[in-house]
């Protein structure tokens, strides 16, 4: 079975320059498949070193379409079985492909923003995007992979039959994970303090729907009783001076480290591993790979009180979970995991046995299973080619 991936950006090397979900989830499940018999894979994306990033902008728009013609130039020569497109901005390029080479189409769904892109989060691009995703889900494509129940519902709600989407979450690396955790049990890399401070750390684009600003402003709050207390900020974005000044008024400038894009995926778990408490205040997200890493890592986390932290944490088994947008619950919950070395230990073997559910491997497996059902289904079925030696 030849797969074919169509997505915006991919990682340029082995080690993960991972902006965000949708590449982190391409390049570990790509890697995985790749090694599956019988399989093959293509991947119809740009190589990024993740130096740039665009926000969903009115200005990106002459950039990705430029690249979308260069996409379509080199898909029109793959030949496939079955072609995957993964966000908004390649849905309507996959769909054409699959159609063009009478191929089943998938659109894999992190979330649906239906609703969201008006709120003032994505700006002056808030209108197109609306209307994109309006236009995007009346497309006839064969089958979608939501990565979450959560987003199942947002389809559903959206007017895509249930019948049409197979819930397929995302994961961790094993191999990685215990690669970091042996290397930060041995101090290296070198990073903790000599004053032995504990550390919160939040790992997010650097966006207003993101909420970072509330770690910044429970570590404030907890500045006068926890004099050690550290936050390191990964992650980029358009909000990052607004949130260094920030830090600034609150008089925590020197207490909040902002790591800016760290290139390598194993040194963001890297960071993470050495933390007291992973935080995320964030108010939309589909998955959020980040708490799974951080449960695996055995870091227990604080999260906003969304549907899809609930789903993937199980109410809140590895950490806690606090309403939107409350920065007293905030501060409060992070004092708890502190201070509390009986609740931290706990939260952390719950957290590490939740995340065992999730790993890329299985998470390949089912995504490998959902592409053959849809391949099986489709009137033409496998070409005779692909047998071919």
């Amino acid at each position: 079975m030849r797969i074919l991936f169509v997505s915006e950006l991919v990682p340029a090397s082995e080690q993960a320059e991972i902006t965000g979900g949708v590449e982190a989830r391409l390049h570990y499940v790509t890697r995985h498949l790749a090694g599956r018999p019988g399989v093959e894979v293509q991947v119809l994306a740009e190589r990024t070193d993740g130096t740039r990033w665009d926000a969903a902008s009115l200005g990106s728009l002459p950039r990705r379409t430029a690249l979308l013609g260069r996409l379509l130039a080199k898909g029109l020569r793959r030949r496939c079985d079955v072609v995957e497109a993964s966000n908004l901005v390649v849905y309507p390029l996959g769909w054409l492909l699959g159609r063009l080479k009478r191929r089943p189409v998938v659109f894999w769904y992190p979330d649906v923003l239906l609703g969201s892109w008006r709120g003032g989060r994505f700006g002056r691009a808030g209108a197109l995007g609306e209307l994109a995703e309006r236009l995007v889900l009346k497309l006839p494509v064969d089958r979608y992979l939501a990565i979450s129940a959560s987003t199942k519902a947002k389809l559903v709600a959206a007017g895509v039959a249930p019948a049409r989407i197979d819930v397929v979450g995302c994961g961790y690396e094993p191999e990685v994970v215990h690669r970091v955790l042996a290397e930060v049990a041995a101090g290296r890399p070198a990073g903790r303090p000599a004053d032995g401070s504990a550390h919160i750390v939040v790992v997010s684009r650097l966006v207003p729907y993101k909420r970072v600003d509330l770690a910044i402003r429970a570590l404030a709050r907890l500045a006068p009783t926890h004099g050690a207390l550290v936050l390191d900020v990964v992650g980029q974005g358009p909000d990052r001076a607004a949130l260094e000044a920030l830090a600034g008024r609150l008089g925590v400038a020197g207490r909040v480290r902002f790591h800016g894009f760290v290139a390598a995926h194993a040194d963001v778990l890297a960071i993470v591993a050495r933390a007291r408490v992973f935080v995320s205040m964030s108010e939309i997200e589909g998955f959020g790979i980040v708490v799974v890493e951080a449960m695996a890592l055995g870091v227990p986390f604080v999260v906003s009180d969304i549907d899809v932290f609930r789903e993937v944490t199980a109410e809140g088994t590895g950490g806690l979970v606090v309403a939107r947008g409350d920065e007293a619950a905030l501060t409060g919950a992070i004092a708890a995991l502190v201070d509390d070395d009986e609740r931290h230990a706990s939260a952390r073997a719950a957290g590490q046995a939740r995340a065992r559910r999730y790993t890329w491997a299985a998470v390949a497996r089912q995504t490998e299973a959902v592409f053959a059902s849809v391949v099986a289904a489709h009137p033409r079925g496998i070409p005779r080619q692909t047998a071919a030696p």
